[in-house]
């Protein structure tokens, strides 16, 4: 991160690219993860179990799981709701963030460890990490989009806002790189009306990669942001949504949410900071 301006006062730009409407790009973003945390609280109803960051299942033996998959499915609600009125949206991202963090990712953690060929469970504490650190970096977008956020407010939600682009691009890099180790399987994804599945799997492999790398660099955070965002969110609508509809199960619906959740974190952090007018000096 570059010094601050010599005036002390943070710019509402983060990084030295300028994004045309990205106010608009990061208001849709934030729309997109209050939807997603709404599906998320409402597929603990329908599955009885804890679904955001793909949490290990509920421990055998333990009772009480449809009441904690009820109970936190409607925390997950309220905060997708307040996200999506902006009404105590900071408090209700890091909420849900706090309780992904400690139901998935703390969870998920130790199969990871155990998973030598750095396959699902990774990719499942990917997700996790994603949707944990990504709603940090969504609370912090909405303090960035206020007129009236202070200075502290501004750097602290730039603090917030790179806890999100790290989280978002550790699980970038590792999904690419899992897209040459699975290859054979990482095609069989791709749509059948789309040609040389593996050529594409290689495409979005290095996709993936790049805009983890972009994202971890301050002066093309925002760039990175914005296209790993459009990235997928067309993977939403070409690949995600029509396997949910064909094939229909939990594992599928899943993937639809977690698309629109990654797609919608990757395009709320690309918030500039709106109490500040200058774009000349780039954090």
């Amino acid at each position: 991160m570059s010094s601050p301006p010599s005036n002390g006062r943070p710019s509402r730009a983060s990084g030295a690219i300028n994004i045309p409407r990205a106010d608009v790009l990061s208001r849709f973003g934030r729309f997109a993860v209050g939807i997603a945390l709404v599906a998320f609280g409402v597929a603990n109803f329908v599955v009885g179990d804890f679904v955001a960051g793909r949490a290990p299942a509920w421990p055998a033996g333990w009772p009480g799981q449809l009441a904690w998959a009820y109970v936190t499915g409607l925390v997950l609600i309220g905060a997708g709701v307040c996200i999506l009125t902006g009404r105590r949206a900071v408090r209700a991202a890091l909420v849900a963030a706090a309780l992904i963090a400690a139901w998935a990712f703390l969870r998920q953690l130790p199969f990871a460890l155990q998973d030598h060929q750095f396959g699902g469970a990774w990719t499942n504490l990917g997700k996790a990490l994603t949707f944990s650190g990504g709603l940090v970096g969504v609370a912090g977008s909405f303090i960035l989009a206020s007129a009236e956020s202070s200075d502290a407010e501004i750097y602290r939600a730039w603090a917030m806002r790179t806890v999100g682009r790290l989280s978002l691009a550790a699980f970038l890099v590792a999904s690419g790189i899992q897209h040459f180790l699975f290859t054979p399987f990482v095609a069989t994804l791709v749509p059948t009306w789309i040609p040389r599945p593996i050529v594409w799997t290689y495409i979005a492999g290095v996709a993936l990669i790049a805009g983890g790398i972009g994202l971890v660099i301050a002066a093309t955070a925002r760039l990175a942001a914005t296209l790993v965002g459009l990235m997928v969110l067309t993977w939403l609508f070409v690949l995600h949504i029509p396997r949910g509809i064909t094939i229909n199960n939990q594992n599928e619906w899943t993937a639809v949410i977690e698309a629109l959740a990654v797609s919608g974190i990757a395009l709320a952090l690309v918030q500039r900071a709106r109490a500040y007018n200058s774009d000349s000096v780039t954090q």
